[in-house]
């Protein structure tokens, strides 16, 4: 603590605190005693209006002290940075919008097709200057460099769909697998086979969920936090495995020329595909997509358009 800290402390331990010298015994008892000068080993020796004794004895000794640093913490950093609530509150768009409210409720999505799900008497109100924004999102999904598209074998393991996907004519830095086509494996077993399947020359960690944490995984098999592993500096010797829970909400800042390929599994609705998509934020402008549909989707995808001509 500097010493403008260490006085709001001491401030508030003289005049807010009922038993200050019980208080200042605890912190005292952290301190080694044989080295405490003897004017300040008793909260009745102290005198804060004592230039000297407070400069060269007092902000010295309490400086590292890590209960007098958790009391700054308790009183003056946490109660301004934290709120802490005696009960979990759970509800949904039915309960805001209950009949008994008086008043107006407006609410912000930002997924324009989940608008089906609302309950029956609310209005969605689509901002004009925002309509355009579905449409610039397709436009950017239909760029030629987002053509290529593969159709993967009935029931391909998760071992065929990395080696397809590594055979193809263009490398591949992210797999969004918002189509869930890789179930036969753990995230960390998916990402270490796309791992050493990768070029060594070029690739040194993988990147990948475990639970809601992000973690990084080199070559030797260390597993780290990402945002503490040198990898974080590093985005362009990554690979990033992304399962089909975090694709949407997750947010990289992958690299220009970063190129991702995209699972395509049954009952994929257009809101999550696009919001998987749209995980490479630099789509139409540096990041591409590679599209990889199991067996299933694809005789789908057949017959739709035999349908439309």
């Amino acid at each position: 603590l500097n010493d403008g800290q260490l006085t709001r402390v001491f401030d508030r331990l003289t005049t807010e605190e009922n038993n200050p010298e019980a208080i200042y015994d605890e912190w005292i008892a952290y301190e080694e005693t044989d080295d405490l000068p003897v004017n300040i080993r008793e909260w009745k020796g102290i005198n804060l209006k004592d230039d000297q004794q407070r400069t060269h004895y007092f902000f010295p000794t309490f400086r590292y002290n890590m209960r007098v640093i958790n009391y700054f913490l308790n009183h003056f950093v946490f109660p301004h940075e934290a709120k802490q609530f005696p009960h979990k509150l759970v509800s949904s768009a039915w309960d805001l919008s209950s009949s008994a409210r008086k008043h107006m409720i407006t609410g912000f999505s930002g997924t324009n097709d989940t608008q089906l799900l609302l309950p029956i008497h609310i209005r969605q109100f689509d901002l004009p200057e925002l309509q355009k924004t579905d449409a610039i999102v397709i436009n950017n999904l239909l760029q030629a460099e987002n053509e290529t598209y593969q159709c993967l074998a009935i029931n391909a393991s998760s071992n065929e769909i990395l080696e397809v996907i590594m055979k193809s004519k263009t490398s591949v830095n992210v797999i969004l697998d918002v189509g869930a086509l890789f179930i036969d494996g753990t995230n960390r077993e998916i990402a270490l086979k796309w791992l050493n399947l990768s070029d060594k020359n070029q690739i040194d960690y993988v990147v990948y969920f475990d639970s809601d944490s992000i973690v990084v995984c080199d070559r030797h098999l260390r597993q780290s936090s990402f945002e503490t592993s040198p990898a974080s500096e590093r985005l362009e010797h990554c690979i990033f495995y992304v399962d089909e829970i975090h694709t949407r909400g997750t947010d990289f800042k992958f690299p220009r020329g970063f190129r991702a390929a995209v699972t395509l599994g049954n009952s994929l609705t257009k809101d999550r595909f696009v919001q998987a998509c749209m995980r490479m934020r630099k789509l139409g402008n540096g990041h591409s997509l590679a599209f990889f549909s199991s067996h299933e989707v694809h005789q789908q995808i057949v017959q739709l358009k035999r349908n439309v001509h």
